[in-house]
């Protein structure tokens, strides 16, 4: 192997690890929400919360008092803020989100569609919007966090779109983001760890 090949191999590698970090990071808060919903709505079939049953294999979570989705809620929520620095008041919104939103195991399907649909949005929105001010190295963080607070405010409240998609994307995200009762302080808190992940970091301080 060259050295141009091994310089290549060794840059898929790399995005290879940071795409797994990403997921592994919405995969977390998946694994929370499910964890929140079963201890909820009292689910002992953990065949019905995937995330949630692959989390608990993985980690070897004990079912804590015989309810599924305590122990594993705990254990997610201690990963989350120690890892990616979330606050106690982070996973109060998820809570409320999903307590105003599902009253009945029907509703907790669409939310979870929902909530999939905002993340996607969230995320493909963000990052085109901001583009190139979204390459500064990691080490300038607080500079980051500036950007993705202003890119959020702009999703948020912006009218003037140059494309239609893009007007059109921000319309759905707003309704998504209403409809779920997230702030735009949550916003931010939710997705800058998503975005210096992508710049290689393995743990994030808010």
């Amino acid at each position: 192997m060259g050295l141009l090949d091994g310089l290549k191999k060794k840059n898929e590698d790399k995005q290879a690890e940071i795409q797994k970090n990403e997921e592994d990071y919405i995969s977390l808060i998946r694994v929370y929400i499910q964890a929140f919903v079963a201890e909820t709505f009292g689910i002992s079939n953990i065949n019905q919360m995937p995330d949630l049953r692959a989390f608990k294999v993985a980690c070897k979570v004990p079912t804590q008092n015989g309810k599924l989705g305590l122990g594993e809620r705990i254990e997610a929520r201690k990963m989350l803020m120690a890892n990616y620095g979330l606050s106690e008041d982070f996973f109060k919104t998820i809570n409320r989100s999903i307590t105003k939103n599902c009253k009945n195991l029907q509703q907790v399907n669409s939310f979870f569609v929902v909530f999939q649909g905002f993340v996607q949005d969230f995320v493909q929105l963000l990052t085109t919007h901001l583009g190139w001010k979204l390459q500064m190295p990691k080490y300038f963080d607080g500079m980051i966090r500036k950007v993705v607070v202003d890119g959020v405010k702009d999703l948020m409240e912006k009218n003037d779109w140059d494309k239609l998609d893009a007007a059109q994307t921000a319309a759905r995200l707003r309704e998504n983001v209403n409809r779920l009762g997230y702030t735009q302080s949550w916003m931010v808190e939710f997705i800058y760890p998503f975005i210096m992940i992508a710049k290689g970091a393995t743990t994030v301080k808010q």
